[in-house]
């Protein structure tokens, strides 16, 4: 929860980027995740958000 991501949440990203990696997808990897810190740190990404249906 350092940058504003509860462990779920992170839990779910860390496994996106590395499905994203493995799969070649490399735009949506770990090319990613400095964007993913940013917002959370500056609270344009709310990670511990949860949807709703």
């Amino acid at each position: 929860m350092v940058n504003g991501c509860d462990d779920e949440t992170a839990s779910i990203l860390s496994d996106l980027i590395r499905n994203a990696e493995r799969d070649g997808s490399l735009s949506h990897g770990l090319f990613r995740l400095p964007a993913y810190v940013s917002g959370l740190k500056s609270g344009k990404i709310n990670g511990k958000g949860k949807p709703e249906v």
